[in-house]
């Protein structure tokens, strides 16, 4: 699993989409389709959004009243499997020396 600070920019691939219909929600790439349970949909919408890890998380964790140490877990799982799919990519944020 990559190590991922909270400051960690999530990034999305372009030619991935998010598809909703009923209650359902799905990621798309090409002909490929991605069921996504709630959870997994709150962290892909942090993702679109260019939220930090950090962000996603604490999003996660009041969207679905989760304890932060369950909703850090299960954001750091779904990012992973996010990336080993290839539609996500990791970016350090730049942090200023504030001279």
């Amino acid at each position: 699993m990559t190590v991922l600070s909270r400051e960690t920019v999530v990034r999305v691939d372009y030619r991935v989409r998010r598809r909703r219909y009923a209650e359902t929600t799905w990621l798309v790439r090409h002909t490929e389709f991605y069921e996504l349970d709630d959870v997994a949909d709150a962290v892909w919408l942090g993702c679109e959004r260019g939220d930090t890890v950090g962000g996603i998380v604490e999003a996660v964790s009041r969207a679905h009243h989760l304890a932060f140490g369950e909703a850090l877990a299960r954001t750091a799982v779904t990012l992973e499997r996010f990336r080993a799919l290839g539609f996500v990519h990791y970016e350090a944020q730049a942090v200023g020396r504030g001279d």
